[in-house]
């Protein structure tokens, strides 16, 4: 027997047509929303939600080399402590760190007391709210490397989270550029957020555990070395935004800044080539042979200040404290 296709009646079909057509209209509907809650804001459109800083309580004062003093940001809670580990390989030990905001995923962030601002990459500064303020303040640049093009707008954040430790209306630039490029210095995993020497020079002390691969960071309790295991202690302070330690080398006193995120032992700016300095002295720690760079990539900016990078102290845990001003070195 032979079974015949029967087609649809024209009513059949007008049915058809008039529940395609809602369907189509809402599967575009559908992709062209898509489509635009895809669409990040560009950076001048999220320059243009711009705020004055008196809305969060902020002043600003005239700068000085760095164009602009904001008073009243990266407020810390008393007795917070933040222990985290570093997200870079055990080669490495870069002071890599997760922190987040109240409502966001990780952020990788990158530990840099040599950095005057800490700096966010525009996607970083969407997710986590944050507010650029303005108008009046001017584009802020990265003063502890050689000056290029990068830049940054000054933006709050209502909330850092560092572990359970709280920053409260964080100060932070965002970057005119997609990525922080140098201001990574090479490190890996990239870094999405860095950390500078204003918000971190308000912690009452800074534990960077090399051989633990750790990061300990205490807003106002006082640090007490482990008598055991401490091998020397030197004299620091933050001079302005500058972390310095003072030392010794090969003999003459002097000055270095202490640049963790560095991936070097020594770097000395007056020498023409690399080269082995016989006795490195940090208050009365004494360190012998310690390889000196006249420069690394990316390149820092030019100070009459050498730097201590983080291959000179890797088998130590150094701790900074402020007040009382000193850095602790301790064995594992």
């Amino acid at each position: 027997m032979r079974h015949a296709l029967s087609s649809p009646g024209k009513a059949g079909r007008s049915a058809a047509c008039r529940l395609a057509i809602p369907l189509l209209w809402l599967a575009a509907a559908a992709c062209c929303g898509a489509g635009e809650r895809s669409r990040e804001p560009s950076l001048a459109e999220f320059l243009s939600r711009m705020k004055d800083p008196r809305t969060f309580f902020l002043r600003v004062l005239p700068g000085d080399g760095h164009g602009a003093v904001i008073v009243g940001g990266n407020r810390l809670h008393p007795n917070q402590i933040a222990k985290m580990r570093f997200l870079s390989s055990r080669r490495s030990r870069a002071p890599l760190v997760s922190v987040s905001g109240i409502r966001t995923e990780p952020f990788t962030a990158l530990v840099d007391p040599a950095s005057t601002w800490s700096w966010m990459t525009l996607p970083a500064a969407l997710r986590l709210d944050a507010v650029p303020l303005g108008p009046g303040i001017p584009w802020q640049f990265p003063d502890h490397l050689q000056r290029g093009s990068l830049r940054g707008a000054v933006c709050r954040v209502s909330t850092l989270l560092m572990d359970t430790l709280r920053v409260e209306s964080a100060l932070v630039l965002v970057s005119e550029t997609p990525e922080l490029g140098p201001l990574s210095r090479g490190n890996r995993p990239v870094p999405e957020l860095v950390l500078g020497s204003i918000l971190l020079s308000r912690f009452r002390s800074l534990a960077f555990d090399f051989p633990g691969r750790k990061l300990l960071a205490a807003s106002t309790f006082p640090y007490q070395p482990d008598p055991g295991k401490l091998v020397g202690t030197a004299s620091f302070r933050w001079k302005g935004s500058l972390p310095l330690i003072e030392a010794r080398v090969n003999g003459i006193p002097r000055d270095l800044i202490f640049d963790p995120a560095g991936d070097f032992a020594l770097l000395l700016p007056e020498l023409r080539e690399p080269a082995t300095v016989k006795q490195l002295t940090l208050g009365d720690l004494v360190l012998r042979s310690v390889a000196a760079v006249p420069q690394v990539d990316p390149p820092v900016a030019g100070t009459r200040y050498g730097r201590i990078g983080r291959r000179c102290l890797e088998d130590f845990k150094v701790t900074l404290v402020s007040p009382p001003g000193r850095a602790y070195f301790e064995r594992p």
